[in-house]
């Protein structure tokens, strides 16, 4: 992509996943040897990584995803937070149930910019052509994701052991489930 003189940097998310206990107490072992950056994948959590390729033409970023298969905005929102079947290359992601996460980071993997906002509400919102913010469990989503990007932040950086959050990723977790039965009753 540099050789084509395409802008990309790297996109690490943490997302919630299906309860996978093993893989927990995998984490909580990798914490203890390695520390709190191990934290970053447990019990209803996992981290992933994809890129976002800046558009010179509109001046933004938009995501790509090659486990998914997922190039552009609209069809990275619908595989990655969509309430129906969702399109994926690799049968692993279908473990995923969406991102709370997400920060790009240049080359040498420093975070330059938080996109969960970006991504969690106003992308997940936009995906539903802004109907989900009037359902009565948005507000939690928002709360959710405002407050565990950024333990998740503090987790990727060895700052905070995530699984001590474990709970609020749990009733992040039940609150899109919640706000997918409510979307589908409205419709």
């Amino acid at each position: 992509m540099k050789a084509l003189g395409i802008q990309y940097r790297r996109v690490r998310e943490i997302n919630l996943h299906v309860e996978t206990p093993r893989r927990q107490g995998d984490a909580a072992k990798k914490v203890q040897e390695s520390g709190n950056r191990m934290s970053v994948f447990g019990w209803r959590h996992n981290d992933h990584v994809w890129i976002e390729v800046f558009d010179p033409k509109t001046n933004e970023w938009f995501p790509a995803d090659p486990s998914m298969g997922a190039v552009g905005s609209e069809q990275w929102l619908a595989a990655r937070y969509g309430f129906g079947n969702r399109f994926t290359l690799n049968p692993i992601s279908e473990d995923m149930v969406a991102p709370f996460a997400v920060f790009a980071s240049d080359d040498k993997g420093n975070f330059i910019e938080n996109r969960s906002k970006h991504y969690a509400v106003e992308g997940f919102n936009n995906l539903y052509h802004k109907q989900l913010q009037a359902l009565p469990s948005w507000n939690n989503w928002v709360q959710g994701i405002e407050t565990l990007s950024v333990k998740a932040q503090e987790a990727f950086e060895g700052k905070t052991n995530l699984h001590d959050y474990t709970e609020d990723i749990h009733a992040l977790w039940k609150t899109y489930y919640q706000l997918k039965v409510e979307y589908l009753e409205k419709k």
